[in-house]
């Protein structure tokens, strides 16, 4: 009889073991997806505030508005301080124009990381140079799967 309620004692001991394992895995997962909640809604606010800054100048721009969104993505850049940032610097392509198709970010050396992020911003001050103030461009976004913009075209409005 002694074993009996060894044995009994074992099993309960055992069944409560698993019990509380169990709650403690639902505790945890629990809370493991509000916190990957969290993250995703302020990603989901870095993207909102980082479009906002770009989508102002979306559409048919003068020169001087031009040289200021290309001033935005210059000044992003400076302060990318992280790979996990680098969604901040979109590709820049310049189209319909012989001065400005010289310099396009896509000639940046592709992945930018943080190490070859001064090629990123000097072809963007060379292009903002070539940006004539009087002229019209028209800027075209694109947008990543994520929401974000990944691509930004400046397209020379015929005179």
């Amino acid at each position: 009889m002694g074993s009996n309620t060894k044995s009994l004692l074992l099993g309960g001991s055992i069944s409560i073991a698993v019990l509380l394992i169990s709650i403690a895995m639902f505790v945890f997962n629990t809370a493991t997806g509000t916190t990957n909640e969290a993250v995703l809604k302020i990603t989901e606010q870095e993207v909102l505030a980082f479009n906002q800054k770009i989508t102002l100048y979306e559409g048919e721009q003068n020169g001087g508005n031009v040289r200021s969104l290309i001033a935005q993505l210059i000044s992003n850049a400076n302060v990318v301080d992280k790979d996990d940032k680098l969604y901040q610097l979109p590709d820049l392509i310049v189209a319909n124009s012989e001065q400005l198709n010289e310099f396009s970010v896509q000639d940046a050396q592709r992945p930018i990381t943080i190490e070859n992020i001064s090629e990123y911003i000097r072809i963007l001050t060379k292009t903002r140079n070539t940006i004539k103030n009087s002229d019209k461009y028209y800027i075209e976004l694109e947008y990543a799967s994520t929401g974000i913009i990944d691509k930004i075209s400046i397209l020379d409005v015929a005179k």
